[in-house]
């Protein structure tokens, strides 16, 4: 998850495009491949959340950073309650 926080935060800077983000993580081939190794719901959730992200840039591109800025939060609360765990 913390590689994920990184390409989020990359690509809320502009610092990678949509769709250097969708190879790395937002793309059914790892979200299937992390589904067969059984990882939790709330991963393959916030991958397939951001498998849409270039949807909301073409039709809703002012709501672009909010999407990208919820992604985050999901991913650091995810991260939050591991540490706790």
């Amino acid at each position: 998850m913390l590689n994920v926080l990184g390409v989020i935060e990359a690509l809320y800077n502009k610092k990678i495009s949509i769709e250097e983000a969708e190879k790395r993580y937002f793309n059914y081939r790892i979200i299937d491949s992390l589904k067969e190794k059984n990882y939790s719901d709330e991963i393959i959730e916030i991958l397939e959340l951001g498998t849409e992200i270039d949807d909301i840039h073409d039709l809703l591109p002012d709501k672009l950073d909010e999407n990208i800025i919820d992604l985050k939060n999901r991913i650091l609360l995810l991260l939050d309650r591991e540490i706790k765990d």
